[in-house]
């Protein structure tokens, strides 16, 4: 049970994200600020907006960031997450013992 919150939430940074990616360029008046009022700013818009922000602030780099290095932030975190997620669901496919249990 474990494995599917953590996959579940791994599942969330990535929409989040890319909504952050997507969405930037409705930011203009935030490009002169850096650091946490940008991840605010900016995490604000998203649907999730507590996991945005405690997402991007694990990271050492978004303390400093303007609006084009925090979208380089966020893009790394959900490859970092994706990959997290494509080794879980490696092991869990190697440890499957039936076809059915892949599904689950």
């Amino acid at each position: 049970m474990a494995m599917k919150v953590d996959v579940s939430l791994c599942l969330l940074v990535i929409p989040i994200v890319l909504s952050l990616l997507l969405s930037s360029h409705h930011f203009a008046k935030a490009d002169n600020e850096i650091g946490k009022p940008l991840i605010t700013a900016t995490c604000c818009q998203t649907e999730f907006p507590d996991v945005c922000i405690s997402t991007l602030e694990s990271d050492p780099l978004s303390s400093s960031a303007n609006l084009t290095g925090l979208s380089r932030v966020g893009l790394e975190l959900a490859i970092t997450k994706a990959d997290e997620i494509k080794a879980d669901a490696y092991k869990l496919i190697l440890n499957a013992s039936s076809y059915g249990s892949w599904n689950i």
